[in-house]
């Protein structure tokens, strides 16, 4: 092929993909603009995880995946919770594949235990989940990607670790208790948290009772924190929501997670793209107070900042 051939066939391929691009941004930007409302309901609960990790892979125009998350989390927020995906459905990385094999069967057995009782960390389980899967993907449109040619793998980023890691105690938040992973063709799952990013800084944002509102002093906490990661080549950050423990506890648990969510809106506004939240509700009290009790100290987010 000459030169001349090559560079239009590289041109034509370029704006196919940017005009699939615009189609799939116009697709996400619908979906993740979407107000979705809070509820004990899994199916919402998944939905408003998907929302929130459909906006990462966004900031990262990364659009392949980004719509697929999206599209699970529209049949989500009609009631129709998608299953985990499977890892042969992807092309996920061989050294990977046994891992992810295996926690998915933990992961669904879990999720049909408790995602009734428990959806917010179930919702957060099979949100790690799909990421990790994503992310220990072959590489095809990437850098040196196999569909220009290229070699392909490794995944998109290096940031599976976190994301494996992140899985494992969102599942155990999930089932109550720590779950054992069976890895396919044997072995256990082994935690590797030396290979995942390095913790850099910590922040806490307060809120008022019954609030999930952010106000001056939290909109400066997410200004220092744009600051801090605006330099690293990659972050991830940890949004987990608190409350006290007035009111119902599972009324806790979904307030819990709209301040996760108000901080992790106002993060990736200031140019955060890796974000992942939890709620922990009333469970973790900075101040231990007998029930009914309103303590300001325990209405709070706290943000775990990782990156190099």
């Amino acid at each position: 092929m000459s030169q001349i051939q090559s560079l239009c066939r590289n041109f034509a391929l370029g704006a196919l993909l940017l005009g699939l691009g615009a189609c799939a941004g116009s697709r996400v930007e619908n979906f993740t603009d979407q107000d979705i409302p809070s509820s004990s309901r899994f199916e919402t609960a998944l939905a408003a995880e998907y929302q929130g990790l459909a906006s990462n892979y966004a900031e990262r125009e990364s659009w392949r995946n980004a719509l697929y998350i999206t599209e699970k989390g529209r049949r989500a927020l009609k009631g129709r919770a998608p299953t985990p995906t499977k890892p042969e459905e992807r092309a996920v990385l061989q050294g990977d594949f046994a891992e992810l094999k295996g926690a998915r069967d933990a992961l669904v057995t879990t999720l049909n235990a408790h995602r009734a009782r428990r959806p917010a960390p179930c919702a957060e389980a099979q949100r790690d989940y799909d990421d990790w899967l994503i992310q220990a993907s072959s590489n095809r449109l990437g850098v040196d990607g196999s569909f220009f040619g290229g070699r392909g793998g490794p995944p998109l980023t290096a940031e599976r670790e976190d994301l494996r890691n992140a899985f494992q105690a969102a599942l155990d938040r999930c089932a109550g208790r720590r779950v054992r992973i069976v890895l396919a063709g044997g072995g256990a799952f082994q935690s590797r948290a030396g290979k995942a990013l390095p913790e850099i800084g910590k922040r806490t944002v307060y809120f008022e009772f019954n609030s999930s509102r952010l106000d001056a002093p939290g909109r400066g906490a997410v200004n220092a924190i744009a600051r801090m990661i605006a330099d690293l080549e990659r972050h991830r950050i940890e949004v987990t929501g608190h409350t006290d423990r007035a009111g119902p506890t599972h009324y806790n648990q979904i307030l819990g997670k709209d301040r996760a969510n108000t901080v992790a809106r106002a993060l990736r506004a200031s140019g955060a793209r890796t974000i992942a939240t939890f709620s922990v509700g009333e469970t973790q009290l900075a101040v231990p107070t007998a029930d009914d009790v309103r303590e300001p100290l325990n209405r709070r987010t706290e943000i775990l900042i990782k990156g190099e």
